[in-house]
């Protein structure tokens, strides 16, 4: 199988090397799809390195689209062409996720994470203080890979409140929404698979999606929610699906709330046509309603949704946390995926997270959040709605972004461009859609911008908008 040797030296990492000489052979075609790779250890015995260098060769060649996993078979060569990430994917992710140092001093309506001002930075002091007091290097031991059990006992409590069952069995912490989107890829998905997705849509599940070898399905979404009749279609005519992937409440990047009628419609298909649904909740404690909205695990009684909730949006997106509720017959899968990425979750992160919701510090932050960025909604929807050519595309009540359409005939991208030479950062439309094509829309937010920025950011968008 593995007709190469790798030597020790200090130029080149020896998991780059065993990398690199597997992704030659699978590019050369001495290794062919669905090729089985040799197990961890029968590879290390061969190549005459630790497991752990296999174990990262494996992740990266994994990350890069050159093998599939399938938990409790082994690794297998994947379809290159269609698993690798395209160089135009690339390019979009990295504006996604990057604010360069040279983009500082510009006024942000890109970033979707809250301004460091806000962060609860006390009272999470306190919290790893009071851990390691209490524990001393204990705190920083490896969890279990399903995660602290008093803190999935404290997310159990917290699902309660929201009308969710659970039990911590069930619970499977995580670094972060994204490592629980890529868990769901890798346990669901085989190649050749369909997924269906709403559109527009959170890029970096589209991305990681694509990279388990999925083929991505969009599924247009109106003001109350994902178009059903077009779901019912879709569900009708392709076999493979699945799952559904969406974000029900004020959805990333329009804002949309599902309708009750929606949510309920939806399990309906998915139970009727066996596929399951994969819910992203980073927004739902962002509300500015009187009552905040249910999610649509509230409303499952047949286990049919996987459940991932973040906290980043509502505390700090460095601290990387958020979980999974899965349906028993997954929760193992789940565990062992999560251990072959990266072991476990930072213990004393989880311990401490512990500590400050048992002190009962999130429910007095979520309030002052919720006013803030209510104060910040409202001002911003009030500039907006002062240039009759700029449409918020749809009503929201929620979330931290607004959807503008400007005139047809225009293109969000370039208009996004000609923003950013004034001083603007925003996202074009186009980098929310799979085929990214050009069209009308830009998404704003207001969730690292003060009223004094959102005052200037509009002056220089109906600028940007005069000139184009």
């Amino acid at each position: 199988m593995f007709d190469f040797s790798v030597k020790k030296d200090k130029s080149k990492k020896l998991y780059i090397k065993v990398f690199e000489e597997i992704r030659e052979a699978i590019e050369d075609g001495r290794l062919k799809k669905d090729d089985r790779l040799p197990a961890i250890r029968t590879a290390a015995k061969r190549l005459e390195v630790n497991t752990s260098t296999i174990v990262k060769a494996y992740d990266l060649l994994e990350r890069e689209g050159y093998l599939y996993k399938i938990v409790g078979s082994g690794s297998y060569v994947g379809e290159v062409k269609t698993a690798k990430v395209s160089s135009e994917e690339k390019e979009a992710m990295e504006e996604l996720w990057d604010i360069k140092p040279e983009d500082k001093d510009k006024i942000n309506f890109a970033g979707a994470s809250p301004s460091s001002d806000l962060f609860p930075v006390e009272d999470f002091r306190r919290a790893i203080n009071t851990v390691l007091d209490r524990e001393g290097g204990e705190a920083f031991s490896y969890e279990d890979a399903r995660g602290y059990e008093p803190l999935r006992e404290k997310m159990v409590e917290i699902l309660k409140r929201d009308g969710i069952e659970a039990v911590s069995e069930n619970i499977q912490i995580v670094s972060g929404s994204q490592q629980a989107i890529d868990i769901a890829g890798r346990m669901l998905i085989k190649p050749g698979d369909k997924v269906i997705v709403e559109e527009p849509t959170y890029p970096g599940a589209i991305s990681s999606f694509k990279r388990a070898g999925a083929h991505i399905i969009s599924v247009p979404v109106e003001k109350d929610g994902m178009n059903l009749k077009k779901l019912r279609y879709i569900l009708e005519k392709e076999k493979g699906i699945k799952f559904i992937y969406t974000i029900i409440n004020f959805q990333n990047p329009t804002g949309i709330f599902w309708s009750e009628k929606k949510k309920l419609k939806l399990l309906e298909l998915v139970e009727r046509y066996r596929v399951r649904v994969v819910e992203d909740d980073c927004m739902s404690e962002i509300y500015y309603s009187p009552k905040k909205p249910k999610s649509l695990k509230a409303y499952d009684r047949n286990n049919q949704v996987i459940y991932i909730k973040s906290f980043s949006k509502i505390l700090m997106p460095g601290l990387r946390f958020a979980f999974m509720l899965l349906p028993q017959e997954l929760a193992e899968s789940a565990a062992k995926i999560k251990y072959m990425a990266d072991i476990s979750s930072s213990g004393l992160t989880q311990r401490a997270f512990h500590e400050y919701l048992e002190c009962g510090n999130i429910d007095v932050h979520l309030k002052k959040i919720r006013r803030i960025f209510k104060r910040r909604y409202r001002y911003m929807k009030k500039l907006l709605g002062e240039n009759e050519r700029i449409r918020i595309y749809y009503p929201t009540y929620g979330g931290l972004f607004f959807w503008l359409a400007l005139p047809e005939w225009m293109d969000g991208e370039k208009f996004s461009r000609k923003a950013y030479e004034k001083g603007l950062l925003l996202f074009s439309g186009n980098r929310f859609f799979q085929k990214g094509s050009s069209n009308p829309f830009v998404r704003v937010s207001f969730a690292n911008a003060t009223e004094e920025e959102i005052e200037a950011g509009v002056r220089i968008l109906n600028e940007t908008l005069e000139e184009y």
